[in-house]
């Protein structure tokens, strides 16, 4: 930051396909990318994670899927080799996801290690007709029909959980029908699934305590929810939604849909506070909304900045 200038650079995606994210491998600390060529690839050297990373990856995960959802991941700690680590992108099947489990036997003297293997694949059906082909394992072959499925997986994000079991964890997924869902993914049926969009959802985002979440969508509203623990046990119940509408007031009359930017009525991104008190939307129109996140708030709109 001192120099303004990159420590490296590294081509990590084809130019034609581009670079879509980038994020931390959770057991070892090395740097994950994803290119919009339906790879996942994990850098790093022989001498240790923080060194800038050279070509080539550590290893290659094909996922198959070309669209603009970014994989995330869970669980693993750089400090504790061997803790079990996750990562979830969106499948090369309509409506799928891949979980899968990251090899977290790391030798840093060496140059490659073997890519995550697939756990679950994830495919949200459109209703309960067809809930009964929604998931298929690791050994097993997703089915080809997309008959009655959510259409494109969106956006992705784990929901914290202390426990260390991985068949535990909690996923949120966004579709591109308006649906979101919970999954626990060693579940053949959502937990949680509800149509909160009247168009895609194209957002989420967590808390950092994994007590409720937040998606955005194309209709240009901001959903909150919580989610509600028993007071009996530790196990997930049910979910309240609290929709906002953070669109359409903001809008001049004046503006023309076809011309202007301001007319926009989409969220492209949500990020929440550490603290939960604050969650704020970035829109399609260029401005970022902060609004209330609290447990007893109504979700106030607290500033519009841009």
């Amino acid at each position: 930051m001192r120099t303004r200038r990159p420590r490296w650079r590294l081509p990590a995606h084809t130019p034609s396909s581009g670079a879509l994210h980038v994020g931390i491998e959770p057991s070892s600390g090395h740097i994950m990318t994803q290119g919009r060529d339906g790879t996942l690839k994990c850098w790093g050297t022989a001498h240790g994670p923080h060194e800038p990373p050279r070509a080539p990856p550590r290893w290659t995960l094909n996922a198959g899927s070309y669209h603009y959802c970014k994989f995330t991941t869970s669980g693993g700690d750089a400090s504790s080799p061997g803790a079990p680590a996750l990562v979830a992108v969106a499948a090369e099947i309509q409506s799928g996801v891949d979980v899968c489990e990251i090899n977290t036997s790391i030798d840093e003297t060496s140059t490659s290690t073997s890519p995550p293997s697939r756990v679950a694949t994830l495919i949200a059906a459109a209703d309960a007709t067809h809930a009964d082909k929604t998931t298929t394992t690791s050994s097993e072959s997703p089915p080809a029909a997309t008959e009655d499925r959510l259409g494109t997986v969106m956006a992705l994000a784990f929901i914290p959980n202390e426990d260390e079991d991985p068949s535990t964890s909690m996923l949120a997924a966004a579709y591109e029908e308006g649906t979101v869902c919970v999954w626990r993914i060693d579940s053949s049926t959502p937990m949680w699934r509800a149509r909160v969009h009247g168009e895609a959802a194209t957002c989420l985002a967590v808390d950092a305590v994994g007590k409720g979440f937040v998606s955005g969508g194309a209709d240009g509203r901001c959903v909150r929810h919580r989610i509600i623990i028993a007071d009996a046990s530790d196990e997930f119940s049910s979910i309240k939604v609290t929709t906002i509408g953070t669109h359409g007031p903001f809008a001049p009359a004046s503006v023309d849909a076809a011309g202007d930017v301001r007319a926009l009525c989409g969220i492209a991104a949500v990020a929440i506070r550490d603290d939960r008190k604050i969650f704020a939307a970035g829109c399609w129109d260029g401005r970022v909304r902060v609004f209330e996140y609290g447990r007893k708030s109504a979700g106030r709109l607290v500033a519009s900045l841009g």
